[in-house]
């Protein structure tokens, strides 16, 4: 089972946010993990691990553009949500919220006005031929063998991916066989059928990072020889709406809905 918090907060006064907030939410994810179980926060800052968690962007009304950022309009809400793929790690965020009111976003008192849980146990997943991603976030994919991420979702890039990250992080594993099996049937048997994309650039620091957003359809063959490589496709992408897709998907990249 996978957990998401969309945490409803209200700052105490107007502050300066950069242009892209998703290394915000993960500071705040950090921080929250920090507190309820330091041993834990510190085994999510290893380097090459897949981590079981994701995070959105900050949700805010602005009052004015400014040249590297915005500037939060306080009398309106902030919004963001942190996404568990471990049980363990759920429960811990939760009381957090529990004994806590307020986070702290650079010198900033934000009062938490309301907590929302939603769970997903993926018993109940349509299994459907055709299916659409929206990237709501900038999205960029690993390139093996390259130094440049790869900027367009084709299917061996996105799903065998998701297939990864859920072994990492679920009690019920596909596993290495299934995984290799799972690779060879995409790559005959699923297609980007349409899609509505563009790039963009995200300042992050003094570096910066290109990615894609819009949407992406796929098609999958109905005369699979693996019929249930079929529903474990559209799993995986319901999967991806707690997941994110991508590299930094803990840093608010990748952020993804769903469309059967």
């Amino acid at each position: 089972m996978v957990t998401e918090l969309e945490v409803k907060t209200f700052a105490e006064k107007s502050v300066k946010m950069p242009l892209f907030t998703g290394y915000v939410a993960r500071g705040l994810a950090l921080h929250i993990l920090n507190r309820v179980d330091p041993a834990l926060s510190q085994d999510l800052h290893e380097p090459n691990a897949i981590k079981p968690y994701s995070v959105t962007p900050l949700y805010f009304r602005s009052t004015k553009k400014l040249a590297d950022g915005y500037q939060l309009d306080a009398s309106t809400p902030c919004i963001f949500k942190i996404r568990f793929l471990d049980d363990r790690i759920a429960k811990s965020a939760i009381d957090y919220f529990s004994s806590n009111e307020s986070l702290m976003i650079y010198d900033t008192a934000f009062k938490v006005s309301s907590l929302t849980i939603k769970s997903e146990d993926f018993t109940k997943v349509q299994d459907s031929k055709l299916f659409r991603l929206y990237f709501e976030t900038p999205t960029h994919l690993a390139k093996i063998g390259s130094k440049f991420d790869q900027v367009f979702p084709e299917p061996l890039s996105v799903f065998p991916n998701l297939m990864r990250a859920w072994d990492s992080c679920m009690p019920e594993k596909f596993g290495k066989k299934v995984f290799e099996k799972y690779k060879e049937w995409m790559e005959k048997n699923v297609t980007v059928s349409a899609y509505d994309l563009h790039t963009l650039t995200v300042t992050a620091g003094k570096t910066l990072k290109i990615g894609f957003t819009g949407w992406c359809a796929y098609r999958i063959d109905d005369s699979s020889e693996n019929p249930q490589f079929r529903l474990i496709t559209n799993k995986l992408a319901k999967f991806a709406e707690y997941s994110n897709v991508g590299m930094e998907r803990t840093a608010g990249f990748g952020v993804v809905k769903l469309s059967a």
